[in-house]
C-alpha cells in the first residue's frame, strides 16, 4: 500500500474519521496534549526496544497463513516506536484537518527558513 494523498489531503481524511470515531470535542490543549503522548509512547517504546516486525506482519496476513490483518497488526506492530510515530502524525494531521492549517505550505516555510540559519541554529547543543 502506497500513499498517494497530500500531507492536507490526509489531515482532512484524518479529521473526518475523528469525527466519525466519535471524538468531536474540540479542545486545542487537550488535541495538542494527546500528541505529546504519542510521542512519549513512542519514546517509550524505543526505550524498550520495541520495533515494528513489518516481515512477520506481511507472513501473516500471506497465504499460507492468512491470519487477520488486525491479529497480524497486533503481534508484530502495535505499541511499536513506528506505530506510535505513525500515531503522532495521525493526530497532528487531524489536527491540522479540525483547525484548517495548510500543513504542506507551513512545512515548505519552515524549511526554507531552516536551510537560512547557521550551523546548529547558531550553537545550540542539539
Amino acid at each position: 500500500m502506497i500513499m498517494k494523498e497530500s500531507l492536507n489531503e490526509l489531515a482532512k481524511k484524518f479529521h473526518k474519521f475523528q469525527i466519525d470515531a466519535g471524538f468531536t470535542d474540540s479542545n486545542v490543549t487537550q488535541r495538542l496534549m494527546l500528541v505529546v503522548s504519542e510521542v512519549s509512547e513512542a519514546f517509550e517504546a524505543y526505550r524498550k526496544g520495541k520495533y515494528a516486525d513489518i516481515e512477520g506482519f506481511e507472513a501473516g496476513i500471506q497465504a499460507p497463513f492468512k491470519i487477520e490483518f488486525k491479529e497480524a497488526f497486533e503481534d508484530n506492530i502495535k505499541d511499536s516506536l513506528e506505530d506510535e510515530i505513525a500515531d503522532s502524525i495521525i493526530r497532528l494531521l487531524a489536527f491540522c484537518g479540525e483547525n484548517n492549517i495548510d500543513i504542506e505550505k507551513h512545512v515548505e516555510l519552515k524549511y526554507e527558513y531552516n536551510q537560512l540559519r547557521g550551523f546548529k541554529y547558531g550553537g545550540k547543543k542539539f
